[in-house]
């Protein structure tokens, strides 16, 4: 595979990164790199300034220390599910976190925190992918979480306002301690574009109704809690 080195002033880091791949590999005693190298070698992206025309978000992601370990087929998995699931939240999203993943055979699935550590074991794939990225985002993981989801429903205007626009006027978000539906790309039977649209939608108007500081405001900067 063919290499190339980029240096960026600003973070006196010299990196080396595979054509193609948007994951930047640096070393856990750097520190987390808050940026993303993506495209190919005439369109490297830094994805914590995005183009406005091209993504809304600012969601970046690394591997954890080690990766280098990870069995090989694993770690490309995992790149492209999050690859594609990073891109597609900044896309479609006003986002902003860094995520840290890990690779783990002995975790069954996948999961995803708050602190934003998702680990990948035994489910690995966009949809995956885009699922845990919500848990880190907030969803099921928070105390305002536990305050807005009442007897296995949500109780937050701008969710079940949003989702009354997709699917009717008696359409309403149901939840339980960890997950939302419909939208959460819970299974892989919930897949599919459409589905996947409306489910950073959804992700996004869950945080917002929780005011949780993850997400964009329209000017770019954060929101803040209540």
């Amino acid at each position: 595979m063919r290499h190339f080195t980029l240096s960026i002033a600003v973070m006196t880091v010299l990196t080396t990164v595979p054509v193609g791949s948007q994951t930047v590999r640096d070393a856990e005693e750097q520190g987390p790199a808050p940026f993303l190298l993506g495209g190919d070698r005439a369109a490297v992206k830094v994805l914590t300034e995005p183009s406005r025309d091209k993504a809304k978000g600012r969601l970046t992601y690394r591997l954890t220390e080690g990766w280098e370990q990870w069995p090989k087929d694993k770690r490309e998995r995992i790149v492209a599910a999050m690859d594609e699931a990073v891109a597609f939240y900044n896309r479609h999203g006003r986002f902003k976190k860094e995520i840290r993943v890990s690779y783990n055979p002995e975790t069954p699935t996948a999961d995803g925190h708050y602190n934003g550590h998702i680990r990948f074991g035994g489910s690995i794939s966009t949809r995956t992918a885009l699922h845990e990225i919500s848990h880190t985002l907030g969803v099921g993981t928070t105390r305002k979480w536990r305050e807005m989801c009442q007897d296995k429903k949500w109780i937050g205007e701008r969710a079940n306002r949003l989702l009354r626009s997709f699917d009717g006027p008696d359409a309403e978000v149901n939840c339980d301690p960890r997950h939302f539906w419909p939208y959460g790309l819970n299974y892989p039977r919930e897949d599919g574009a459409v589905q996947r649209l409306r489910h950073v939608q959804m992700v996004e108007a869950l945080c917002r109704d929780m005011g949780l500081p993850v997400v964009l405001a329209e000017s770019g900067e954060e929101t803040r809690e209540e």
